[in-house]
């Protein structure tokens, strides 16, 4: 975690692609759960489109297995809807 400019903690995400190191996100949520990251990660794929391979560090809105985390046996599938 980091302090924002007004002092306030907030939990850093990034999405990088990992071939040309291009960001395409960065933005400091207010904790790393699924329900702050989800949207974010949506919004990329609706702006650049549906990565082939997608690694994660395993942080916490996808190494956990409890009710509403993306990780467990398989990960989670999820249908992102894009408007066009």
């Amino acid at each position: 975690w980091a302090r924002a400019g007004d002092g306030t903690r907030v939990d850093p995400l990034t999405l990088i692609d990992a071939d040309s190191r291009f960001l395409i996100a960065c933005e400091g949520l207010p904790r790393p759960t699924l329900a702050y990251v989800l949207p974010v990660i949506e919004r990329a794929f609706c702006e650049r489109g549906l990565p082939a391979v997608i690694r994660s560090d395993n942080g916490p809105p996808f190494a956990s297995t409890g009710l509403g985390g993306a990780g467990g046996r398989g990960g989670r599938r999820r249908r992102v809807g894009c408007s066009v």
